[in-house]
């Protein structure tokens, strides 16, 4: 009988010992295009793009410009470039984020990588 008492007890001691304190969010970065030409002043803003995520309600823990390396273009005026944007948000919003174009960095190509460049 003094078996089971201690037994409550002590399952009481562990319960308080519980620790359910809340996690930090995790993160994970996310990019889009640029959609900007060579020779031009076009594509998204970074403004443009950030309301994106903020319109979804999607909290936004850093912003950055970056350029995709790796990846070759021709040198000519109208031509692609490899001009990104990318955000740091909570990984539980990845799903809805890819919903409106993005993708995580992680799933670039194993050749290639990214730098960031100032936002202009």
């Amino acid at each position: 009988m003094k078996f089971k008492y201690l037994l409550v007890i002590s399952s009481l001691f562990i319960a308080a010992c519980d620790d359910e304190s809340p996690t930090e969010p995790e993160f994970i970065e996310v990019y889009i295009s640029k959609g900007d030409t060579q020779c031009n002043n076009d594509g998204l803003s970074l403004s443009e793009v950030t309301s994106y995520l903020s319109d979804a309600e999607i909290d936004i823990n850093e912003s950055m410009c970056g350029h995709i390396l790796g990846i070759s273009h021709n040198t000519v005026c109208g031509g692609s470039t490899s001009n990104i944007y990318y955000f740091t948000i909570p990984t539980d919003f990845l799903f809805q984020a890819e919903n409106l174009g993005f993708q995580s960095l992680s799933s670039l190509d194993s050749e290639l990588s990214y730098e960031t460049v100032e936002c202009l």
